[in-house]
């Protein structure tokens, strides 16, 4: 999964692009995993462009209590 985003300068004039790519395996395997929602008991969504869920923190920790 590819995230860009333009980078503008104080007049809003366009100077770059910046990006970073994550392997979704790697981010749905350790979404459930970050430690300000787990405290929070809060839930994390990965989500598509029609705002419909690909996966849920809840449904990733329910998977590893049955594996």
């Amino acid at each position: 999964m590819s995230c860009l985003e333009t980078v503008r300068d104080a007049a809003g004039r366009v100077v770059g692009v910046a990006g970073v790519d994550v392997w979704l395996d790697r981010f749905i395997a350790e979404l459930p995993e970050i430690p300000a929602l787990a405290s929070l008991g809060a839930e994390a969504l990965l989500i598509d462009a029609q705002w419909a869920v690909i996966v849920r923190s809840s449904e990733r920790q329910a998977e590893k209590l049955t594996a």
